[in-house]
């Protein structure tokens, strides 16, 4: 019987690294969606599938770069909270959050992940000795690009340690339906780091893909 998990993938260009690998792994598992590219895209896409009903189990899958030297290039991590920065007032030193301003009642939103895992795993196969990590991933509206972007990111949300595009927009999306979501995000890159020739995409995407493969598995529901 078809499990009620749906998973979300951002865009094409990830799902390509690890196509092959899932296509088959999911079938009967899990319905396999792209979210969009960005927080726009990824909270209308989310509400639109929830709301078709039905699915007790989200997952948001993708990569990510890394603002710590704790998550290393080419492994995958749950993570246990997600933050947003850049929805506000201002930029730069003058950026203040919709959160610090009261107009919105969260900066960060809780996550869903199951303890039995180590929250990394290895390029190859098995599991890499565990980290027992659980860091706090941070949504942003646009990459950064400078060690002047990523210093206005963590002076508002300093144990952040990966950053992504989509993650508190499902995260969001999914609290409206009661649903505590998922994410897996592989480690590409570091943050600044724009030249594409110097991420590891696919390690990632496989890495994020093989942690999916063995929650679903297990049975174990998150928590």
């Amino acid at each position: 019987m078809e499990r009620s998990l749906l998973l979300l993938i951002p865009t094409e260009f990830e799902w390509l690294s690890i196509s092959e690998t899932l296509r088959y792994k999911l079938s009967g598992l899990a319905r396999v969606e792209f979210c969009g590219f960005g927080p726009i895209a990824a909270a209308a896409s989310t509400t639109r599938l929830v709301m078709q009903g039905g699915f007790k189990e989200i997952y948001l899958l993708g990569i990510a770069g890394s603002y710590s030297s704790r998550l290393r290039l080419g492994q995958a991590y749950y993570f246990a909270q997600v933050g947003s920065y850049g929805i506000g007032i201002g930029s730069g030193q003058h950026h203040r959050s919709a959160f610090k301003l009261g107009w919105i009642p969260w900066d960060s939103l809780e996550l869903s992940y199951p303890s039995r895992f180590t929250t990394a795993i290895p390029l190859t196969s098995g599991f890499n000795t565990p980290l027992h990590l659980s860091p706090k991933l941070l949504s942003v509206c646009s990459a950064g690009v400078s060690t002047t972007d990523i210093a206005m990111c963590l002076e508002h949300h300093p144990d952040a340690e990966a950053e992504d595009m989509e993650g508190y927009a499902v995260a969001l999306a999914c609290r409206q339906f009661s649903i505590q979501p998922t994410i897996i995000r592989g480690i590409s890159n570091s943050v600044g780091e724009r030249d594409k020739n110097n991420w590891q995409v696919a390690a990632a995407m496989n890495a994020a893909a093989g942690l999916f493969l063995a929650n679903v598995a297990s049975g174990e529901n998150a928590q």
